[in-house]
């Protein structure tokens, strides 16, 4: 009777120490998912304002630098309304 009491106690502290690893690598993937999704949202970031860069310039050479630059400005405007709409959506 006291054997199978303390096999039962050493089965689940056994239990007990095999889901601590698998949950702790599932926390360090986790964690490294979570940085690459910081790296390409930077990436993104750095992307969008040469996108508006390049696009204030090409604007600039047509334009005055002031129209060109709330031209640009109006054009990120949107595209921020566009992203904010369509992730309200998705929150539904």
């Amino acid at each position: 009777m006291m054997t199978a009491l303390m096999d039962i106690f050493i089965l689940f502290f056994d239990l007990i120490r095999k889901q601590t690893q698998a949950l702790r690598m599932m926390v360090v993937d986790l964690g490294w998912s979570l940085a690459f999704i910081l790296i390409a949202a930077l990436l993104i970031t750095a992307s969008a304002a040469f996108f508006l860069l390049g696009m204030y310039q090409y604007f600039s050479a047509l334009l005055s630098p002031v129209a060109a630059a709330f031209l640009v400005s109006f054009i990120a405007l949107v595209l921020a309304v566009i992203a904010a709409w369509i992730a309200h959506r998705k929150v539904k």
